[in-house]
């Protein structure tokens, strides 16, 4: 499903809305968000809280709708909306999804203002000019495009010189997607208590030591980040396995495929799938303003035949799937290359985070990525008051490890050829 569209440009699209307000989200549900304005730039100069609707459809207890390229709604995100007025005096979103910009930062820490357009197609019209901007990826400078909004409203517009090139450096992170619809959490974090995970009794065939050190290393990944407040709690073995179709109520990881959930095997030579994962939920309930499932167990599956990869790296291709598939399990979903969002933009943030379509396989093990801590971070924030930092550039990690090896590869090759010199005067002295 996708909402079709031929760009409209930012002139027309202002002159159609009723409203133009810049804001900070409060609350979502199905189909609005409340926002608290921290400019208006046309309209109502006394608003300052609004419930926008983002869908005029209906939902109840048993059916839900949804309305495809309706805009969403992230509680803590700063937006700027584009509004048509409605005629009992709300407000709803004007043009779907192309009515709202949200703030993001490119690589190179500049806010821009970008639309939500991963799941659009984009239709070529007799509106879209050859070299049009957006379409060519151009990115809004969010100062310069408030300010030419600005003049726009006085009725003096400026020449739009807030268009970012991105051949020119500057790359825009894709933000990461949390799981579903809908989107599901555990609860238990919020009130102290942690979540339990079981390794099955049998251990991965060809890992040294099942590898039940992964799995702990996995754990312990998303447990380190100080500003979330995840705990997982790793108990050690279990008889109860872990099956994909079946749930038991434990949250378990199981080697080797012992209930031949994954058809076939993985092959060294060809691939083939190497682990998968289940969540399982039930009920909802609110958290910020917006409405998640309640998370209850999730089971994660290694198959049989994948230990020849899995051991690469000295175990850290084991710990990065598991960590990945165990992010899966906390309710978040691929950043980017499974087809269903963007693509990974090679050297871009979305591209670095363990959560991405595919395996890295270098060695970075059991890593989060900015966009990973960003996404934990979004589902279970830490308490006021913390501090501390999650996720760099493995990039840089890398060279740093590679600079320290080459370092000590300089010197063990001084150290041999002086003992070779040394060795080599004693003989002439013999």
């Amino acid at each position: 499903m996708a909402l079709s569209y031929v760009p409209i440009e930012d002139g027309a699209l202002f002159e159609q809305a009723d409203a133009v307000v810049s804001g900070r989200i409060d609350a979502a549900d199905d189909i609005s968000c409340t926002v608290t304005l921290d400019e208006v730039i046309k309209g109502d100069p006394d608003l300052t809280r609004l419930r926008v609707f983002v869908a005029d459809a209906t939902s109840s207890a048993s059916q839900h709708a949804v309305v495809v390229g309706a805009p969403d709604c992230a509680p803590g995100e700063s937006v700027l909306l584009f509004l048509a007025r409605r005629a009992d005096g709300t407000y709803r979103v004007s043009q779907l999804a192309l009515g709202v910009f949200h703030l993001r930062r490119t690589d190179a820490g500049e806010e821009v203002l970008v639309r939500a357009l991963a799941r659009a197609q984009r239709v070529r019209g007799l509106t879209v000019k050859r070299r049009d901007p957006e379409v060519l990826g151009g990115i809004r400078q969010a100062a310069r495009f408030r300010d030419w909004l600005r003049g726009y409203a006085a009725g003096a517009p400026n020449a739009p010189d807030y268009w970012i090139d991105p051949r020119a450096g500057a790359r825009l992170p894709s933000k990461y997607r949390l799981g579903g619809p809908p989107p599901a959490r555990w609860f238990e974090f919020d009130a102290g208590s942690g979540v339990p995970v079981y390794a099955a009794d049998d251990g991965q065939g060809g890992l040294a030591g099942g590898d039940y050190s992964a799995l702990q290393a996995a754990v312990s990944a998303w447990n380190a980040d100080p500003l979330s407040d995840v705990q997982l709690l790793y108990q050690g073995t279990t008889s109860a396995g872990a099956s994909l179709h079946r749930a038991d109520g434990i949250n378990a990881v199981a080697f080797n495929d012992p209930l031949d959930e994954i058809p076939g095997s993985f092959d060294c030579r060809h691939g083939g799938v190497v682990a998968t994962s289940v969540y399982r939920y039930a009920g909802s309930r609110t958290f910020q303003g917006a409405a998640y499932a309640t998370l209850i167990e999730f089971d994660v599956v290694l198959q049989d035949g994948a230990g020849c990869l899995l051991a690469g790296h000295g175990g850290a291709n084991a710990a990065e799937v598991l960590a990945h598939e165990l992010g899966h399990g906390l309710g978040i979903a691929h950043s980017c290359g499974d087809g269903e969002g963007a693509g990974c933009d090679s050297g871009g943030v979305a591209d670095a985070a363990l959560m991405r379509a595919t395996l890295h396989a270098d060695g970075r093990g059991a890593w989060l990525g900015f966009d990973d801590c960003e996404a934990v971070r979004t589902l279970y924030p830490a308490p006021a008051g913390a501090s501390g930092t999650c996720g760099a550039t493995w990039g840089v990690r890398a060279a740093a490890s590679m600079a320290t090896e080459m370092l000590a590869l300089l010197l063990a090759l001084w150290l041999f050829v002086r003992r070779y010199r040394q060795r080599a005067s004693l003989a002439h002295c013999r």
